[in-house]
């Protein structure tokens, strides 16, 4: 793959967004740390439920912009048309995200001062910021510079955990933490600008048209993204309205930290996967199996690597619970090996998991994701009741099932594409 006159090879990219892996769990793992060696696991389970309802806000405040981006980037190499596909995007979140923020802003006084209510407060600025990176992160992605797309990712999550640990010494209440997030997005936001000057995509040349095509496949995709980022983080929402409890969703969310950098694993692949699948829909009439080899060669790739890697996980958790002299934390062992199981089941299926929206089928995806994310919260609210936080790790588990489970059935009925599970 070529971009600006240099050379990247699949497994190069790779390789720098699997060391962007290692800094964001490294990152990851740092903010919560810092959270538990300077606060209690309230704090811990505050901080983690602003982080869960942050990052399904911000899916609406981006609204799917920036999965068109990927593909239409991917899709157009000259360089004025890319400019009229980047800096539409942008302006079109721009407005999005500031409506969605007004929105929340003017909805929080109703719920009340909880804590929780009281930290998203910080949080909102971040929102606006954050829609605006993820598209000029889309546009690295769509040119296959991974290599600066880790970076970016990579740096995000290093200023948070600085700011984190700047609050932490400074001793701040523990709800301002969230203003961590607003630091990592200004400073993210400054270096992509730069780096919009370097690849000549500044100044910014708008079109009607690019907002429209945007805004239409957002619309289709939105859904899919809102709800993706919601069954990640549904467990935790789900566990603060029926459990109540902030001790035990600190010790959850500080357990599911650990699966979700097992999950990211698989997200990488995807990342670099995704412009693939947008290229192999246009040669798809000359070779007539593009998507099948594609699907055997990742199946092939990833192998028992996926369980070595989801045991490895396992112990990583143990040897930090212990090297912190957290040993309560260890209650959270059994829910992690639940996710991470099902995780390495349908670790494919999860790089797959925009299949449709980079053959231009975007509804489809969001229909399989709309119903995995009504399987994952009805299967939280039984559970929960019955199991406490094991029984969010199960339903979270079987969620994933579900996905796989729909998109090699609409693969194979609707497009005659065999992938998954096999």
């Amino acid at each position: 793959m070529k971009s600006n006159g240099k050379q990247y090879s699949f497994e190069e990219g790779l390789i720098w967004n699997y060391a962007s892996i290692v800094i964001l769990a490294l990152s990851g793992l740092l903010f919560d740390a810092l959270i538990i060696c300077f606060y209690n696991a309230e704090a811990l389970g505050v901080f983690n439920q602003v982080y869960a309802y942050y990052i399904v806000i911000s899916q609406i405040c981006v609204w799917g912009i920036h999965m068109s981006v990927v593909r239409a980037i991917s899709l157009n190499s000259e360089k004025d048309e890319q400019k009229r596909i980047l800096s539409s995007a942008i302006l079109l979140v721009l407005g999005i995200s500031c409506m969605v923020c007004f929105l929340v802003k003017s909805i929080l006084p109703v719920l009340g001062n909880s804590d929780v209510v009281i930290a998203f407060e910080y949080v909102i600025p971040a929102l606006i910021f954050f829609a605006i990176n993820k598209v000029i992160l889309s546009f690295f992605n769509g040119i296959s510079e991974m290599k600066i797309y880790a970076v970016l990712l990579s740096l995000r999550n290093i200023f948070i955990a600085i700011t984190i640990l700047f609050f932490s010494l400074v001793h701040v209440h523990y709800t301002k933490i969230a203003e961590c997030f607003l630091v990592g997005e200004l400073i993210v936001g400054a270096i992509s600008i730069g780096l919009l000057f370097k690849y000549k995509m500044l100044p910014c040349k708008f079109s009607i048209d690019k907002i429209k095509e945007h805004l239409s496949f957002g619309s289709k995709i939105l859904l899919s993204n809102l709800v993706v980022e919601l069954n990640t983080k549904i467990d935790v929402i789900c566990l603060g309205w029926i459990l109540k409890d902030d001790y035990q969703i600190g010790i959850y969310s500080f357990a599911v930290l650990f699966a979700e950098g097992f999950y990211q694993l698989f997200v990488v692949i995807r990342r670099s996967v995704n412009p693939m699948l947008a290229r192999c829909c246009q040669n798809a009439k000359k070779e007539e199996n593009v998507f099948s080899d594609l699907d055997v060669k990742i199946g092939k790739y990833i192998g028992v690597k996926k369980w070595l890697a989801g045991i490895l996980v396992l112990f990583v958790y143990a040897v930090v619970c212990i090297a912190l002299d957290r040993k309560e934390y260890l209650k959270g062992m059994a829910a992690l090996a639940v996710i991470c199981f099902f995780i390495a089941l349908t670790a494919k299926e999860i790089i797959m998991g925009n299949f449709f929206a980079q053959i231009g089928k975007p509804e489809k995806e969001s229909f399989i994701n709309i119903c995995t994310i009504i399987s994952n919260f009805v299967g939280n609210v039984i559970l929960i009741y019955y199991m406490g936080i094991n029984g969010a790790a199960l339903a979270t588990g079987i969620s994933y099932v579900v996905f796989a489970f729909l998109l090699l059935c609409k693969a194979k009925k609707d497009e005659s594409i065999q992938i998954g599970f096999y």
